[in-house]
């Protein structure tokens, strides 16, 4: 749990942060309050449901948790994608979300 809070704060809080660069400040606060709480709440409901479901066989919840898991990282991965190149484009362009 140690390691999972020191990773969680050493790397994602930083690019949390860099990606409301080009965003007023109201925007900023905005949205960093709903990604800190409902974000990081729903990504630990989701987590607790699925080991919910399959607490009473181990194998099952290594199976249906990893795809879980990897659809949540295709999901990010597009979703980081779209992040990024909107995010350079504004930077580029000079321009901030209003």
């Amino acid at each position: 749990m140690v390691v999972l809070k020191g990773v969680s704060y050493a790397v994602n809080n930083p690019t949390k942060e860099m990606m409301y660069i080009p965003t007023s400040k109201d925007v900023k606060f905005k949205s960093k309050g709903w990604t800190d709480m409902f974000g990081g709440r729903l990504g630990k409901l989701s987590g607790a449901r699925v080991s919910n479901v399959f607490k009473h066989s181990i194998p099952d919840l290594m199976f249906y948790g990893t795809l879980f898991s990897f659809g949540l990282i295709g999901v990010w991965m597009i979703a980081a994608i779209f992040v990024g190149r909107k995010n350079k484009e504004l930077i580029d362009k000079n321009h901030i979300i209003e």
